[in-house]
């Protein structure tokens, strides 16, 4: 992918931090789960598929006061280095662009001990969104991001 970032910080990310792979009790986290794709790879993506799969309403529209919240609790354990801000958009573009193809893929395979096949339609819709963002980035910071 062009431009995808080469030199921000690396490790072991989970690389599949969906609300359906934590547990929770007593409103605390107690456990994560599915640790299939997980992998050394850079802990801003980790940062951006869970803007993806977490920062949404009921009717899958980008929600930014959830994303303010995960980025308040991220960055209070971890600072977000300037490379890593500046290539957040295109993480969270290409987060969107993975699961879109990962459930197309899941579709046409149609296995039967898939489970529950997953549309890619939502992760097409958020793509759109954070490409939308990307380019009315360059006149106006989405206040989301001002958290950075």
């Amino acid at each position: 992918m062009r431009n995808w970032p080469e030199n921000l910080e690396k490790g072991v990310i989970q690389a599949d931090l969906f609300p359906d792979n934590v547990l929770f009790e007593q409103g605390q986290i107690s456990g994560v789960l599915d640790f299939y794709f997980a992998c050394n790879d850079m802990f801003a993506y980790d940062l951006a598929i869970a803007i993806t799969a977490w920062c949404l309403d009921k009717n899958n529209d980008f929600a930014p006061q959830l994303a303010i919240a995960l980025l308040d609790g991220y960055t209070s354990c971890r600072s977000l280095k300037h490379a890593e801000q500046l290539a957040l958009p295109i993480l969270l573009r290409g987060a969107a662009i993975r699961f879109s193809l990962t459930r197309l893929a899941d579709s046409f395979a149609k296995k039967a001990d898939a489970g529950l096949q997953k549309s890619p339609a939502e992760f097409l819709q958020r793509l759109q969104f954070f490409r939308s963002e990307a380019e009315n980035a360059a006149t106006d910071k989405p206040v989301w991001r001002q958290r950075l």
